[in-house]
């Protein structure tokens, strides 16, 4: 922590809730009944100063590690070697975990929720309502984009991201016994994925993420800025990369795309009925609650567009589903005294920040393939016989490129797209652009729109 940035309190506080706990809970955790734990935990608190002591002597790592092995640990054997490193990685990684539960716990006493940068902090520098409508043209153009990249190492496997929210909530309770089972479970639990991840499980790890940390957390900055400034579009809009992201990636082909695309489509509907069964727990009026059915049947039509019905068809637009919304909070103002307006404020706000995509796919692809799937395209036609330019078009620049393709396309030639012509890579490519419309009538034009095309590497 930079000293700088925090205030005593919060220095105080990360000493006594994150560093003093972390190591009496490590201390917990060597006492376990575990043959190799106590002697990894050894191992590596020796291995750890042998190494400080190492490099300040400028000894290269290989030095060291293998000074270590023969001067202290007196083991010659190569295999015995390899064993040792495996059992103190395996130590360091439940390390990091319960650190990571720890700063997870002990974050809203660490950190200045309401410091610099804050959206209350933002909203204090703005004295009276008058004024802040003066500003609301600002909020109005201008929002945070977060983008959600992907890769596989970056994820602990399904199993342990459950034992760490678990024992983040044991921390938070002060339940001694069961944060022992917890670091018990830890000791004999894998941390090593059963295969490696496809894009879909990258997306379904994040969409976890989106479910339980982002969708709440934006739509109470959306409710905040609204009553503050008035109105707006969504604050914060959420990029996303699995499944979209080819350059690099041979594991992503349209396929993925479209199945990401569904994925994200399927979970914020899900989380719209989950929230609508909430309010349906509060809404009981008679004329509201058959209002609130007949709604979650819309919604459940919009999971499954061949489930045609005329009184209750699937939302097209989220523009639709607002529309409802409006209306039910409309006739709590009018005839329920406001009653739970805060819950279906909060619904809405949802529905204006993630829309019917959650998330918006970025596809990437390197220039190159573009390249390259052009040239096949124009070769496939023969276009180098009316445009000879063609059969140099990777050494023109990019304006001669454009320029050449223009009077192609200007042209008489009846240009045609046969994929079976043409690579994998540039099949791939066609079919990726021939998608997007699909992708977007069912999540929104929002759902994908954004093509990035990166430069040579």
């Amino acid at each position: 922590m930079d000293e700088n940035e925090y205030s005593p309190e919060h220095i105080t506080a990360y000493q006594l809730l994150v560093i003093n706990q972390y190591q009496h809970l490590n201390q917990l955790f060597l006492k376990l009944p575990f043959t190799d734990v106590p002697k990894a935990g050894r191992n590596l608190s020796i291995f750890s100063e042998y190494c400080h002591r190492g490099l300040k002597e400028q000894k290269s790592p290989k030095e060291i590690v293998e000074a270590f092995f023969i001067d202290i640990l007196k083991l010659s054997d190569r295999d015995e070697q390899l064993h040792m490193i495996f059992l103190i990685l395996q130590f360091v990684e439940r390390q990091i975990l319960l650190f990571d539960a720890l700063e997870d716990n002990a974050f809203p006493s660490t950190h200045r929720l309401d410091g610099s940068g804050s959206i209350s902090q933002i909203i204090s520098l703005l004295p009276t309502k008058k004024y802040r409508h003066k500003v609301l043209p600002i909020f109005e153009k201008y929002h945070a984009h977060l983008v959600l990249t992907a890769h596989p190492t970056q994820f602990y496997p399904p199993q342990v991201i459950t034992i760490l929210q678990d024992l983040t909530n044991a921390i938070a309770s002060n339940d001694i016994d069961h944060i022992q089972e917890i670091l018990l479970q830890l000791g004999k639990t894998s941390f090593r994925h059963n295969r490696q991840p496809t894009p879909e499980d990258e997306a379904i790890f994040l969409i976890d993420y989106l479910k339980n940390i982002f969708y709440p957390a934006i739509s109470d900055i959306q409710i905040v800025l609204d009553k503050a400034v008035g109105k707006l579009p969504p604050a914060v809009t959420i990029g996303f990369w699995p499944g979209g992201d080819r350059d690099g990636n041979e594991s992503v082909n349209v396929n993925t795309t479209l199945n990401v695309a569904e994925l994200l489509h399927t979970a914020i509907i899900t989380m719209y009925q989950e929230e609508l069964s909430q309010l349906k727990r509060r809404l009981t009026f008679p004329t509201l609650w058959r209002q609130l059915d007949k709604i979650n049947t819309r919604l459940t039509n919009t999971l499954n567009p061949k489930n045609q019905n005329t009184k209750n068809s699937p939302y097209k637009t989220p523009e639709e589903l607002l529309s409802d919304c409006q209306n039910i909070r409309q006739q709590l103002i009018d005839n329920h005294d406001s009653l739970f307006l805060d819950a279906i404020d909060h619904w809405i706000s949802a529905i204006t920040c993630f829309g019917f995509n959650f998330a918006k796919i970025d596809i990437r692809q390197n220039s190159e393939i573009h390249h390259q799937t052009i040239y096949e395209i124009v070769m496939t036609n023969k276009c180098s016989d009316k445009f000879p330019e063609f059969k140099q078009y990777h050494l023109l620049d990019e304006k001669n490129k454009c320029d050449l393709i223009t009077r192609c396309l200007s042209s008489e030639m009846d240009i045609q797209i046969e994929t079976k012509d043409i690579s994998d890579i540039s099949k791939d490519t066609v079919l990726m652009l021939q998608a997007i419309p699909d992708i977007q009538k069912r999540n929104g034009k929002e759902g994908l729109h954004r093509y990035i095309i990166n430069g040579q590497d």
